[in-house]
Order: C-alpha cells, then structure tokens, then sequence
C-alpha cells in the first residue's frame, strides 16, 4: 500500500467508543497511510440514527483530539438528506490524486445490494473489508459475492492503483458496541461510561445523552 493512501472510516458513531479508537489505531500502525478519516453519516437511508449529527460529530472530535494520524470529516453533516456514501467518496476522490480507502465493516456486506450505485465505489475507491465486534455470519447476495470476489486483491496491492480493488484485514474484536453501550446509558447503568473516552463521558453527561431509547 502506498503512503499516500487516504482511509476513510464511516459509521454513525452514536456515541463513539474505546473499540473505535482501537480499530483506527490498529489500522494506523498495520497500514502506510497518508491518513485516517473517521467520517460520521449524517443521515442514512437505510439505519435510523435517533442522536443528532452535532451531537455525534463533536464527540468524535472529542475523542480524537490529539490522535495523530486522525481526521475527523464532517461533511455529510453539511448536506441534504439523505446520506449516500457514494457521493461522499466522489467528492473526496476530486480532492485526493492517490489511492482512496474505504472501509467497511463486514457486517455491512448483507446490505450492499441496496446502497446506490454500490459497484460505482470501485471506480473512485478500493474497499477494505475489515472485520467487526459486532459481526454476524449471514448470507451475501450471490452477485455482490461474486463483484466483490472478481475484484479481490491483497492489502499489499491496493496501493498500487488509486481505486478498484477490494481487501480483506482481520482486526482484533474488542468488547464494545455503540447499540450495547446506548441501552446501558439509557438504563442508567454508570458502567457503561467503561467503555467511552473521558471527554465523551462527560459530553454525555452534559448534554444528558442517551436517557431514553
């Protein structure tokens, strides 16, 4: 992979925790990249997002502060709804001359069939299937198994070329969830605080976060 490489890490991070930063911390040292930008989805078509996005994106940045290597990339914030993450990786493939990352957990990969213009990501970035606490055995659509499998390629390789191929990374499986950690919040359950950065604690605290689901 060449060193300047862009990765992109979306997700809702409603609240972003302790396995996020691992992930990304791993993925900083196993990978040479230019770059890692933990970009949060403002509003998806396809998964409910009850916390606003100002709210989710402050606590990211909060969380990242002083995390080298990070960026936080807010711009799906700045858009109408609905959030697609191809238009997302179009405006970033304009702004970076080398090879485009995106990453994806492989729970996400059941899902594919209905995301706009799914084999349209290929041709601005590379896909690199990581995989995620969370993670489900389940059943793939056979034609996006089969586009996915016709474009494999090693980590190694995807730097070759600035987009088209598609990885897959293990990555250590960390006890924490975003769906698990918004249900204890939500009971009241000061344990859960375990799991979050400091500075993400207190936000929620403050902004008395997460009391009802």
């Amino acid at each position: 992979m060449a060193a300047d490489s862009l990765a992109v890490l979306g997700g809702s991070f409603d609240p972003v925790h302790r396995g996020h930063l691992a992930l990304a911390s791993d993925l900083l040292q196993r990978l040479p990249l230019q770059e890692l930008r933990l970009l949060p989805a403002a509003c998806s078509p396809l998964k409910s997002t009850t916390t606003p996005f100002i709210h989710r994106l402050r606590m990211l940045e909060l969380a990242c502060a002083g995390q080298e290597g990070l960026r936080v990339d807010g711009r799906e914030g700045e858009r109408p709804p609905p959030s697609y993450s191809i238009d997302t990786l179009r405006e970033l493939r304009q702004e970076h001359s080398g090879p485009l990352i995106f990453i994806l957990g492989a729970d996400v990969l059941p899902e594919l069939q209905h995301w706009k213009d799914v084999e349209g990501l290929l041709d601005v970035a590379h896909l690199l299937i990581i995989s995620r606490p969370d993670e489900q055995a389940r059943s793939l659509d056979p034609a996006i198994a089969a586009w996915l499998q016709r474009h494999r390629q090693t980590v190694q390789q995807l730097g070759g070329c600035r987009q088209g191929g598609v990885a897959w990374l293990d990555t250590p499986c960390l006890p924490f969830a975003s769906r698990h950690l918004r249900q204890a919040l939500a009971r009241g359950d000061r344990q859960a605080m375990d799991g979050l950065m400091p500075a993400v604690a207190t936000y929620i605290l403050e902004h008395q976060l997460y009391r009802q689901e």
